[in-house]
């Protein structure tokens, strides 16, 4: 499998840390006009690194500590490119240093060579698995965490860091990887910074209340964002935006209008759609696309790539670790289901977060997701099989709403729980009651951020009340799907939350009890089946 990329999209550090979270195996290869370099990975551990900018590096190092004359690193040299060996293994048979010695060294050197490319502004990438022989080679073994936080420490020049940092208004959190902060030992200055990331202080909050000069807190935050210490929690702080009355409250508006208002604003800084999702739906929409088309689109995004092969390799698809590439995939399922391959994997992180709020862990909101995506297309497959592809991609997203409402749910989640037990609203109305408005209404607005058609944001908006959807079929079709995802056992995580389903949605989508169970464990396997490939490591 080939992942692909460059430097201007992703980040070096985010890109070791996926490699390292998947024990990978294989070659990195990195690219500039000036230099190349091959990474060689073994198990998620960086153990050797080749390119000429490596060989002459060994070289200075050892001259520089008086290990070697510039005579024997010459000669070695010379050696090395007649032999076809490792400047290090000739340095060794020579007897010009003791193994012991080279090793120690190779472990520097390779940690400059990976400490240099955290310089790189442009450049490309491509990671190739592959099976590893260290024959002949001297290796190391590096630690991806541990690397990552002592490059970029080094790291001064704000030009790099703002790429992860753009504006003082970005909003962080604690991520994941805290679990593994034993691992590694924090400066005093980082873990400051890390004691202010609660998901709702903007950058500009943290130099404030830390008071700290702005060069050191974005240092600092640069290494948590990059060794997955921290995580962008939301793009513009909406407490830094506070309500102007001039603005956005005249005169008779109310303050759920106001709120609504901002939150739209603030949209505006959420994670786009992948761009890539956007021309692989128009590759795959067009007859005359071929499958080197498509693998060619899809493999320059290395985490939708991976995701992708994951789950076309899962055992609901039947093709059980068979499927070695996207165009692979592409030619034994086709381009419709490779087509929801590529939904899934684009909405998979976004999906993926704990709410709070709304009383969801890390995983429940995908989960969910997957199952009314599924339940939708088959649904769709009886009563309108053109409506399949629409039906899963509407499905997929449906209550993307939520993960922007959550932290404003989360502000009264006393009174929004006892709203839900003990005053037996629906979620839907607890919502509105708190708010002013619901997680569909914000759904159908993030449809248009998305540049998702129309009529998949409409059906999103009413899938809780497709009565009033002026008949929209995908609207009763969402509304089913909840509730079938629900009776899956994905879902239902707060009580009273169970969805209802419209009176007339059976009759008109032609379903009944018996149908409606057969669904319910299809769409059970289905999520099973596709999350267990998901879940490894």
């Amino acid at each position: 499998m080939a992942i692909k990329g460059n430097f201007e999209t992703f980040f070096l550090g985010r890109i070791l840390r996926g490699f390292a979270d998947d024990s990978m195996t294989g070659i990195l290869q990195v690219n500039n006009d000036a230099e190349s370099i091959k990474i060689i990975l073994k198990d998620g551990d960086i153990i050797y690194t080749m390119g000429h900018t490596k060989q002459v590096l060994l070289g200075e190092l050892l001259k520089s500590k008086g290990i070697i004359t510039d005579e024997q690193l010459t000669e070695c040299l010379e050696e090395s490119k007649a032999q076809k060996k490792v400047l290090g293994t000739i340095l060794v048979e020579k007897g010009y240093i003791p193994e012991d010695v080279l090793k120690k060294i190779i472990k520097v050197q390779t940690e400059e060579v990976i400490f240099n490319l955290f310089l790189w502004e442009t450049g490309e990438f491509e990671f190739k698995e592959a099976n590893i022989s260290t024959k002949g080679l001297i290796v190391t073994q590096l630690n991806i965490m541990k690397l990552i936080l002592k490059a970029t420490r080094r790291i001064e020049k704000m030009s790099i860091i703002e790429k992860q940092i753009s504006h003082d208004k970005m909003v962080f959190q604690i991520g994941d990887r805290l679990e593994n902060i034993s691992e590694v030992e924090l400066s005093d200055d980082e873990k400051l910074v890390l004691g202010f990331l609660n998901g709702q202080r903007s950058v500009k909050q943290v130099i404030a209340e830390s008071s700290k000069d702005k060069a050191l807190v974005y240092k600092a935050l640069y290494t948590l964002i990059s060794s997955g210490i921290a995580e962008v929690a939301q793009g513009i702080n909406a407490e830094d935006e506070a309500v102007d009355g001039s603005e956005d409250q005249t005169e008779g508006q109310s303050q759920g209008d106001a709120l609504k208002k901002k939150i739209l604003r603030n949209m505006k800084d959420l994670p786009p759609m992948p761009k890539i999702v956007h021309k692989a739906r128009q590759i795959l929409a067009n007859s005359k696309s071929s499958f080197k088309e498509i693998g060619s689109v899809i493999e320059t995004d290395q985490a939708i790539a991976v995701r992708v092969l994951r789950m076309a390799n899962s055992a609901y698809y039947g093709l059980m670790g068979t499927v070695s590439s996207i165009q692979h995939a592409a030619v034994v399922l086709g381009f419709k289901t490779l087509g929801e391959l590529i939904t899934v994997a684009s909405a998979s992180s976004l999906l993926g977060k704990e709410l709070k709020g709304y009383g969801l862990d890390s995983g429940d909101l995908w989960r969910h997701s997957m199952g009314v995506a599924f339940a939708s297309k088959f649904i769709a497959a009886r009563r309108n099989p053109k409506l399949e592809n629409d039906a899963f991609s509407a499905g997929l997203i449906h209550d993307a709403g939520k993960i922007v409402l959550d932290r404003h749910i989360n502000k009264q989640k006393e009174a929004f729980m006892e709203m839900l037990n003990g005053g037996g609203q629906t979620l839907i109305a607890a919502e509105k009651a708190l708010l002013g408005f619901d997680h569909p209404e914000i759904a159908a607005e993030l449809c248009k951020l998305w540049n998702i058609p129309a009529s998949q944001a409409e059906a999103i908006c009413y899938h809780h009340t497709p009565e009033q959807s002026q008949e929209n079929e995908l609207a009763y079709v969402l509304n089913v799907a909840d509730a079938t995802a629900i009776r899956a056992g994905l879902g239902h995580c707060i009580e009273g939350e169970l969805p209802t389903v419209d009176g007339k949605a059976l009759d008109m989508l032609g379903l009944d009890e018996e149908i409606l169970e057969g669904i319910t464990q299809k769409v059970s396997v289905a999520v099973d089946q596709i999350a267990e490939e998901l879940d490894k490591k």
